[in-house]
């Protein structure tokens, strides 16, 4: 198993101390506590965090010297291309690894630091570096993260799982249906299942409603609701809805 121990680092300090390494030709854990204003433990921090992903190199006691990809990275970051950031970045094995995780379900921190054999502080880490580096991380309202698919999803796939999912948040643990099922609710639970935005949802939503127009029925909210959480409906036809109902048809 890979070293699991990783020092935290966001992405502001991983660029900033890789943009002074590459000004400076060498750095010291001294030069790169001046420049960036921090405590000499934390500068230390950094310059094993960075050896360990091999954007650094060791040249003797505290000093350190770019690698490639080192500069190649430095070099992305400024051109500001997201897919050549993620390619160099998933050499370092524990990002790649809660990658292809969160590429294929959706995951809870804890269930991430389980999956992945690391810690909380890795693990959150790693998905601050994702978060930045794909775009494509997303987070769940229950605080479960996936990674989105780059294929559209299939018409019949998503009708598919909005019926499963509407009729799993319409029971009731006393055998009860529910009429209506918040539209939030819905949205996060579909977005995770097929792990897609809210923004693929909303589109393929607004189609399955005039597809098939009588085998739904839309609701709002009372009015200290809709104020509320005037975000997380969806608008059609310039009204905002946050309740659906669907209707059996035989």
């Amino acid at each position: 198993m890979a070293d699991s121990w990783i020092r935290p680092i966001t992405p502001t300090v991983l660029t900033e101390s890789l943009r002074v390494a590459n000004i400076t030709n060498a750095i010291t854990n001294d030069s790169l506590q001046k420049c960036l204003s921090i405590e000499p433990r934390r500068a230390s921090e950094i310059t094993r965090q960075l050896v360990s992903m091999g954007f650094l190199r060791e040249l003797e006691t505290d000093s350190f010297a770019m690698t490639d990809d080192g500069l190649r990275l430095i070099e992305a970051v400024a051109r500001k291309n997201q897919d050549r950031i993620h390619q160099i970045l998933s050499k370092y094995e524990p990002y790649n690894r809660i990658y292809k995780l969160l590429e294929e379900r959706a995951l809870s921190p804890e269930e991430i630091a389980s999956a992945s054999s690391m810690n909380e502080v890795a693990t959150e880490t790693i998905l601050r570096l994702l978060e930045w580096s794909t775009g494509r991380l997303r987070k769940s309202r229950k605080r479960r993260f996936y990674i989105t698919r780059l294929a559209p999803t299939a018409f019949e796939t998503y009708l598919e799982k909005l019926k499963g999912v509407w009729h799993d948040l319409a029971s009731t643990d006393f055998g009860v249906r529910r009429e209506f099922v918040r539209i939030p609710d819905l949205r996060d639970a579909v977005c995770e299942a097929l792990l897609i935005d809210a923004a693929a949802f909303d589109r393929l939503f607004i189609k399955i409603l005039q597809s098939f127009p009588s085998h739904f029925e839309l609701s709002s909210a009372p009015a200290p609701v809709t104020c509320a959480s005037k975000d997380d409906g969806i608008s059609i036809a310039g009204r905002r809805f946050f309740y659906i109902r669907m209707v059996e048809r035989r």
